[in-house]
């Protein structure tokens, strides 16, 4: 809780959508990596080979991984998305758009070295344009859109 007086709106969500993934899509992946590894062996490229082999694996497990729930507030003083806290002055601009699922998405673009971009479901319950005005009174609003990775990541299905 940021403070009690000033806080505006607040729900509970995540910051993306955990699909269970059958024992094919396993498969596949590791169809893709073993024939791409092979490929890099036989060009000579071993270093290409080992990273593709521990990044296979590393995806493995993050795609098993589910979301954390977030509890996000939004106050005078900033948003909140679980324990961190961007103080407005923080946060270079923000977006609502709706995705391809028909939800209400909060795109919060704060600059930060490690996630500069934070994307979160706004509840059904809480009209988007309502938060749309609210965040007006303290940021700029700029259009984003989702990055090719986000994408690429939700095609595949992580």
């Amino acid at each position: 809780m940021i403070h009690e007086q000033t806080k505006a709106y607040e729900w509970d969500g995540s910051e993306y959508d955990h699909l269970e993934k059958s024992v094919d899509w396993y498969w596949g992946l590791g169809i893709v990596v073993v024939t791409i590894s092979v490929i890099a062996i036989i060009s000579g490229n071993y270093l290409l080979a080992v990273l593709l082999i521990l990044g296979g694996i590393m995806l493995g497990f993050y795609a098993n991984d589910k979301p954390i729930p977030a509890h996000i507030e939004l106050s005078e003083r900033g948003i909140k998305i679980n324990a961190d806290l961007f103080i407005y002055a923080s946060i270079k601009s923000f977006w609502v758009y709706k995705d391809h699922r028909n939800r209400d998405r909060l795109v919060i673009v704060t600059g930060g070295k490690i996630l500069p971009i934070r994307v979160v479901t706004l509840s059904p319950d809480i009209p988007a344009t309502d938060v749309r005005n609210y965040l007006l009174n303290f940021l700029a609003e700029k259009e984003t859109k989702p990055s090719m990775i986000d994408l690429i990541a939700e095609t595949v299905g992580l």
